[in-house]
């Protein structure tokens, strides 16, 4: 079984007991934060067989975004999961406008 994780960045601040009082506020950042995703995460893969993995964007929010994923194996029936790889997505995020020369469109087919 193949499986993508999220690593987190050493750089985020890792809450204790003390700050559970302000975890709404963190888990809001944290849902702003996630801007890609792997289709699938998750796959059984039959031996000798290979497959594309679909790497899709989307944030409502303007700016530079960097996530880091890991892939990890599960061989057979065994729990222990190995890490094959890393991969670092990057995106530079801009919100489009639309402005439109005429109240009302209409097209011809």
């Amino acid at each position: 079984m193949l499986q993508w994780s999220k690593r987190e960045d050493s750089k985020k601040k890792d809450f204790d007991k003390k700050d559970q009082r302000n975890t709404k506020s963190t888990l809001v950042e944290q849902e702003d934060e996630d801007a890609f995703q792997i289709i699938p995460d998750k796959l059984e893969l039959p031996a000798r067989s290979g497959y594309i993995f679909q790497f899709k964007a989307y944030t409502g929010s303007k700016g530079k975004k960097t996530e880091r994923f890991s892939l990890f194996t599960t061989l057979g029936k065994e729990r222990k999961q190995q890490m094959l790889t890393t991969a670092t997505l990057e995106g530079t995020f801009i919100i489009p406008n639309l402005l439109f020369s005429e109240n009302k469109l209409s097209f011809n087919y």
